[in-house]
């Protein structure tokens, strides 16, 4: 399977379009995964209106057993998916360029009970409910994207603390708040 390296990337604002694209790809996820999908989540900052992001969908597809979807492999690359490899937690990940070749939207295959999937939805919920930490985190990526904007690999880096403080606040308040995650 051919695997793409990163490439460089952009920051925008946040465009209503990404909820409308989310779902236009989820469907056809549904169809070549329905065997096997639990849920399918619009996660990242594309997710959060108000937020500074990569103009890529993340999306989060909850199955029942991840090591099945290796069978369903040739099907999802036939829709002009591309394979990422299992390089974050041992999950499959596949990508979807547009027709000039930027990135559309990633797809991360998770399974059923996951921490992921708590955290992705924490995470996307707390700053959905505060708006000082968009702006808190878009200013940061703005930051980085000047710093690091032909270097994906640094950017990501970057956000990481972050990124795991902020987590850490979120999944206490999902807890104190009773938010279903």
């Amino acid at each position: 399977m051919k695997v793409k390296p990163h490439r460089p990337y952009e920051l925008k604002e946040y465009d209503p379009q990404w909820k409308t694209k989310f779902k236009e790809i989820s469907k056809i996820i549904k169809k070549l995964l329905y065997k096997e999908v639990i849920a399918i989540h619009h996660v990242g900052s594309t997710s959060i209106p108000g937020m500074v992001a990569k103009p890529q969908i993340d999306i989060l597809v909850v199955v029942k057993d991840v090591k099945k979807i290796k069978e369903y492999n040739n099907q999802i690359i036939a829709k002009g998916f591309i394979y990422l490899k299992n390089y974050v937690n041992g999950k499959d990940c596949f990508a979807i360029d547009n027709k000039d070749g930027k990135r559309l939207a990633t797809i991360h295959i998770v399974q059923e009970g996951s921490q992921e999937i708590s955290n992705q939805l924490a995470f996307r919920e707390y700053l959905k409910n505060y708006k000082g930490v968009i702006k808190e985190y878009s200013d940061l990526k703005k930051i980085l994207y000047k710093k690091y904007k032909n270097d994906y690999s640094s950017y990501g880096p970057g956000k990481r603390d972050f990124i795991i403080s902020t987590l850490k606040k979120a999944r206490k308040w999902a807890k104190d708040n009773r938010i279903n995650t």
